[in-house]
């Protein structure tokens, strides 16, 4: 993993283990798509698992490329507060037993989805920029998987 302080890991863990919402784009050969989808996140793996029928069309475009970019950020009203995440991954569409345990993850982050949950993807995050505002001050922090 990147050189970075247990601190500002922690900081992003935190960060990603409370948001929900991600932005995620996808480019293929003739077709550029953004999409904002509902995750959670693995810290163990440093992935993200999001659900999303296959059909759609940022899935189509994800199964012919699966690097992805997207972006999150904290919902506090005021700038001064605010975090947010820009992250580079490989995205893959999971089966067999692995969706089994990715959904059980997801559903306990979010049981309403229960009977709603669709096809589950895992997110490899390969490259954060983790920007936090606080207190006025700003501060980048990257990491990136080696």
């Amino acid at each position: 993993m990147s050189d970075i302080s247990i601190k500002e890991m922690n900081a992003i863990n935190k960060f990603l283990h409370k948001n929900k919402i991600l932005s995620i784009c996808t480019s293929g050969e003739n077709d550029i798509w953004a999409a904002n989808c509902l995750f959670t996140f693995n810290e163990d793996d440093m992935c993200l698992f999001i659900s999303t029928k296959k059909e759609t069309r940022h899935a189509k475009i994800m199964t012919d490329n699966i690097i992805v970019v997207g972006t999150m950020y904290s919902k506090f009203p005021l700038l001064f507060l605010k975090q947010g995440i820009q992250y580079k991954g490989r995205v893959i569409l999971l089966n067999g037993r692995d969706v089994y345990k990715a959904k059980e993850v997801y559903l306990k982050k979010y049981p309403l989805f229960k009977n709603k949950t669709h096809d589950i993807w895992k997110i490899f995050l390969d490259e954060i920029k983790f920007t936090d505002m606080k207190m006025g001050r700003i501060k980048n922090t990257t990491w990136i998987r080696i």
